[in-house]
């Protein structure tokens, strides 16, 4: 038996029990779309009415469509993801609209939503990561910066509130500074050689 029909309308290929309208099963089985006008698609239909689509172009591009036929999204023949672009010109490219990371809600003070920087050589990992943070409330959220060699330690973070922190978890100013030689140096890079450093605690101002 190579296919089969059961009496209820149900189409088995590869398998005499099929659960689905087709029900294809097999080792490395698949459904060919070969289009001899090299545009390949799949349609999904409610009611006859088209909802959606999967295409390929001669350019080997592949468009996702919703809404009827509008595309959605592409992904290249080169690889390259785009959202809101025919275009993209990055392995993701979202154009027109927002890039959304959403979580359940966190323990107050807790990191979450990480964007990590990897190094994909063996023995490396993430080298840098931006994280949100959440406030006192249900709806404040701050800022974390992360950098490090294979761990990652907190180098600078913005709080709800808009205070900048570098060598402190809790700023109390628009920026506040501390280490245990707090510098902030200002270098003049037009020719003239120019340079200022600022001390703090007590120490000189120059």
């Amino acid at each position: 038996t190579r296919i089969i029909i059961k009496d209820g309308g149900n189409v088995g290929i590869g398998t005499t029990n099929p659960t689905q309208l087709l029900d294809v099963a097999g080792a490395d089985a698949e459904i060919v779309i070969n289009d001899s006008n090299d545009a390949p698609a799949l349609r999904f239909r409610g009611s006859g009415v088209t909802s959606a689509m999967v295409e390929v172009n001669s350019a080997k591009d592949m468009f996702f469509k919703t809404g009827g036929v509008a595309e959605q999204m592409r992904i290249t023949s080169a690889g390259n993801v785009g959202i809101g672009t025919t275009s993209p010109s990055s392995k993701l490219n979202v154009s027109g609209g927002d890039i959304n990371i959403s979580t359940s809600l966190p323990s107050v003070g807790s990191l979450y939503n990480k964007l990590n920087f990897w190094g994909t050589t063996a023995g490396q990992g993430v080298g840098a990561s931006i994280g949100a943070y959440r406030g006192n409330n249900y709806v404040s959220g701050g800022l974390i910066f992360e950098t490090g060699e294979l761990t990652t330690s907190e180098r600078m973070r913005i709080t709800p509130t808009g205070n900048v922190g570098i060598g402190t978890t809790s700023p109390g100013a628009k920026l506040h500074i501390e280490a245990s030689d707090p510098r902030i140096k200002i270098v003049d890079a037009d020719g003239t050689n120019w340079e200022s450093e600022v001390f703090t605690q007590g120490g000189a101002l120059k």
